[in-house]
C-alpha cells in the first residue's frame, strides 16, 4: 500500500482563498455638515462640547440632546466620531415624534496633554448638523482675582499684594496683564511672561497713595488658553492721613492699665485729680477711654513723636 507522502498532489483547489474585505463607503460621509446648534426642525443642546481641564488616563463623559422642535415626525442619522479618543453611544429611536429627544453620550479618553478635536455629524431632512467637540488642558480654575482692595493705606508708603499664577498641567501658558491707565499710584509687575509647566509665577501689585483720595485701576487679564475669556480685575485703594498717628497712639495706650468706670465705660487707672490721663479730671468727672485717646492724639501731634501726619 502506497504511503500518503507518495500520493500525487491535487491540482484543483476545492476551497477558494478568503477574499479581502471590501470597504463599503458610507454615503453619509460625502455630505456637507456645517450648521451648528440646530435647524428648522432640530435643536441641539449644547451646540458645542468642551472637555476642558481633563486628566490623562481617565474617561470623561458628557451628553448632548437632539430635540425635534417641528410639528411633524423626523428621522435622524447620527455619525459617530472618527478618532479613537472620542466614542459616542445612543439608542436608536427611529422616527422621532414632535417634542421627543434623543440623548447622545460622548466618552473622551485622553492619552497625553494636548489639544483634541472631533465631531458628531447629524444627518436630517433639513440642513445637516455638526456638533464640534474640543478637549484641551487648562492652567487652573482660578488664575487671578476679580477684585483687589488695599483698604486704607498711609500716604507716601508703598503697599504690595502678591498673587500666584499656578499651572497644574505639564504645559506652559503665556499670560499678559494690561492696566487701564499708567497711574503712578498703582503698578503691576511682571506684566507679561510664561507660567512654567507644573509651576507658578508670582505677580506683585503695588499701591503708593500720594493724595487723600480713593484711587482705582482696572487690569485686563489674558491667558493663552483655548476658550479662555479675558476678564477685568478692579484694584482699589484709599490714601489715609492718620495711619501713622493711629499706630503711635495704639502703641502708647497698649501698655496702659484700662479699668471699668462707674458708668460702665472703660478708663485708664491713674490717681484722681490729674488732668487728661486720670480716671477723674480736675472737676472730678470720669474721663472715658475715647477722651483719653483724643488727648493722647493731641499730644502726639503737638510733640511730633513717631512722625505722625
Amino acid at each position: 500500500m502506497a504511503s500518503v507522502s507518495s500520493l500525487p498532489r491535487a491540482t484543483v483547489q476545492l476551497v477558494a482563498d478568503a477574499a479581502p474585505p471590501v470597504e463599503v463607503p458610507n454615503p453619509m460621509l460625502n455630505r456637507v455638515y456645517a450648521k451648528v446648534g440646530g435647524n428648522a426642525s432640530l435643536a441641539v443642546t449644547p451646540p458645542v462640547m468642551h472637555f476642558g481641564g481633563y486628566r490623562i488616563g481617565r474617561v470623561h463623559t458628557q451628553r448632548f440632546t437632539v430635540t425635534n422642535v417641528s410639528a411633524s415626525s423626523k428621522r435622524v442619522h447620527i455619525i459617530v466620531p472618527s478618532t479613537p479618543f472620542f466614542k459616542a453611544t445612543f439608542e436608536k429611536r427611529g422616527l422621532m415624534a414632535p417634542g421627543m429627544s434623543e440623548v447622545i453620550t460622548v466618552h473622551f479618553s485622553p492619552t497625553e496633554a494636548r489639544y483634541f478635536y472631533d465631531c458628531v455629524r447629524i444627518h436630517s431632512e433639513d440642513h445637516n448638523l455638526l456638533v464640534p467637540m474640543h478637549a484641551y488642558p487648562v492652567m487652573n480654575q482660578a488664575v487671578f482675582p476679580r477684585a483687589i482692595d488695599f483698604g486704607k493705606c498711609g500716604v507716601l508708603k508703598r503697599h504690595c499684594r502678591e498673587i500666584s499664577l499656578t499651572c497644574k498641567v505639564p504645559i506652559a501658558f503665556e499670560y499678559e496683564l494690561q492696566p487701564s491707565s499708567e497711574d503712578k499710584v498703582f503698578d503691576v509687575q511682571p506684566r507679561r511672561g510664561v507660567v512654567p509647566a507644573n509651576g507658578e509665577i508670582v505677580v506683585e501689585v503695588s499701591f503708593t497713595p500720594t493724595a487723600l483720595v480713593t484711587s482705582t485701576m482696572e487690569i485686563l487679564v489674558k491667558i493663552s488658553q483655548f476658550n479662555f475669556e479675558p476678564f477685568v480685575c478692579r484694584v482699589t485703594g484709599t490714601g489715609f492721613p492718620s495711619i501713622s498717628r493711629d499706630r503711635g497712639v495704639a502703641a502708647l495706650t497698649a501698655n496702659a492699665d484700662v479699668g471699668l468706670l462707674v458708668d460702665g465705660t472703660s478708663g485708664m487707672r491713674q490717681p484722681p485729680g490729674r488732668d487728661g490721663f486720670g480716671r477723674h479730671g480736675a472737676s472730678g468727672k470720669a474721663v472715658s477711654t475715647s477722651a483719653t485717646v483724643h488727648t493722647l492724639a493731641a499730644t502726639f501731634n503737638r510733640t511730633g513723636v513717631g512722625g505722625g501726619l
